[in-house]
């Protein structure tokens, strides 16, 4: 994907990761911040069908859960493949 269609599925992606961190780690402190990976298989309408994730974190699970049934953005082409790929600096 490029120019416009790629910056609407980035910003699709950080609104869902924006609504995860905070259903999974607001008011919950957090002190495990490896760095993660979340792999969504999307179908024609956007809806994530699967999930794979590396990491093992509490948030990278937590996340991993919250993703699955959403619907991100509507795909070019089914299926369709994305990833969260998360780091944290200090």
């Amino acid at each position: 994907m490029t120019g416009p269609a790629h910056a609407a599925m980035l910003a699709a992606q950080q609104s869902l990761l924006n609504a995860g961190v905070v259903d999974c780690a607001l008011g919950r402190p957090q002190t495990d911040f490896t760095a993660f990976t979340i792999v969504m298989r999307l179908d024609a309408e956007g809806r994530v069908q699967q999930t794979w994730r590396q990491g093992s974190s509490p948030l990278a699970i937590c996340l991993q859960r919250y993703v699955r049934d959403k619907t991100v953005f509507v795909p070019p082409k089914a299926p369709f493949y994305s990833a969260l790929e998360i780091s944290f600096t200090r």
